[in-house]
């Protein structure tokens, strides 16, 4: 049965049920009104109205038949009907199948003997290609492994979600400042170090303005506690350098002489990423460099370090030979000793340098 002879008996069968089924309660209606008049009228011998009910007994009748035999015919015929479309489209599944194969490598199907090759014309685009850069250029589904195919998919997924979690943290990241902003909390102007910002930062720009947005975080509030955790979750979701991060904050803080916030800041680098001691330092002093030294306080600024180097260091930076002196003898570091000798001697320092050259002239005694 051809598919064009399917659908006429489907349509036949059809109509002739909504046919049936749309004109029994009809018919039902009248008949019964009109066996009424007849039993009402009988003593008259109404012989009208005795053929009109006559009739749509009749009627009532062939209806009723009608639609019992397209339900019985219908539930007997579905099954087939189902049976035939599934073999139409497998055959026509089957043919596109031969079809396609034979255009992206003929002579494949030319010595399979399928049969000549589809009088399909190609695209124009394809007339300067060959058939074996066709079939190198579309591949077919039997030539691409299905990990591949799990891959092309999966991976604008795993973008999308990822460009998704970024919006939504940036969402909360801007609720925060605001949040900061409408309890006066606003500490800074998103001026970090000493270099102004041009553009504000989001997270969605270079990995140098994620790093000042991820500072601009901590030091928003009044104090850093409000918007740590904020701020370690951006560093984790984008692997932004922790270190340079709590650098910035803290020159930040130093700009706007915060010394409490300082500590914490501080003591919340040292216990989330677990540094040592000179790592830890190195952050703070890395800090200061981008800081106006006539601005800082030299005492409270070396309060913040632990290592003795690092407070040689940092004497030594703000010119304090004196204090350098004392931190490096504390732990016998002689060459910090000759450094701040020879500083002595440059800046005509006699005092400090004299001081230097007796301890190491004691030093390589006790050696």
């Amino acid at each position: 049965m051809g598919k064009s002879c399917l659908i006429c008996e489907k349509l036949l069968v059809y109509s002739c049920l909504c046919l049936s089924t749309t004109l029994l309660p009809f018919i039902i209606i009248t008949g019964f009104v009109l066996a009424i008049l007849l039993f009402s009228d009988q003593s008259n011998g109404n012989f009208v109205l005795s053929g009109i009910a006559t009739c749509f007994l009749l009627i009532l009748s062939v209806c009723s038949c009608q639609f019992f035999v397209c339900c019985l015919y219908l539930q007997c015929r579905q099954p087939l009907w189902r049976k035939k479309e599934q073999e139409e489209d497998q055959h026509q599944q089957q043919a596109y199948d031969e079809d396609e194969h034979a255009f992206i490598n003929p002579q494949a199907h030319h010595e399979q003997g399928i049969g000549s090759f589809p009088t399909r014309t190609p695209p124009p685009s394809y007339n300067a290609i060959s058939a074996g850069d066709r079939a190198r250029i579309i591949p077919t589904y039997n030539q691409v492994p299905a990990s591949e195919v799990v891959k092309q998919e999966s991976k604008p997924i795993a973008d999308l979600n990822a460009y998704l979690e970024n919006i939504k943290l940036q969402i909360e990241v801007t609720q925060f400042f605001h949040l900061c902003q409408n309890k006066n909390l606003f500490a800074s102007n998103l001026k970090l170090g000493k270099q102004p910002l041009t553009q504000t930062p989001t997270l969605f720009g270079s990995p140098a303005l994620k790093t000042k947005l991820a500072a601009e975080i901590i030091v928003a509030g009044n104090t850093v506690s409000l918007g740590i955790e904020l701020m370690l979750q951006v560093i984790k979701t984008f692997r932004l350098v922790a270190s340079e991060v709590f650098s910035e904050a803290i020159t930040s803080l130093l700009l706007a002489k915060r010394s409490d916030d300082l500590k914490e800041t501080i003591r919340y680098y040292s216990k989330c990423y677990k540094v040592t001691d000179i790592e830890r330092d190195q952050v703070v002093i890395n800090a200061i460099r981008e800081v106006p030294v006539g601005i800082l306080d030299p005492e409270m600024v070396v309060s913040l370090l632990i290592c003795d180097k690092s407070k040689v260091e940092l004497n030594i930076q703000f010119g304090r030979l004196r204090n350098a002196y004392l931190a490096a003898v504390k732990t016998n570091m002689i060459e910090e000793v000759k450094r701040i000798r020879q500083l002595a001697i440059e800046k005509g320092d006699s005092a400090i340098k004299e001081i230097c050259e007796r301890y190491l002239l004691q030093y390589a005694h006790k050696k």
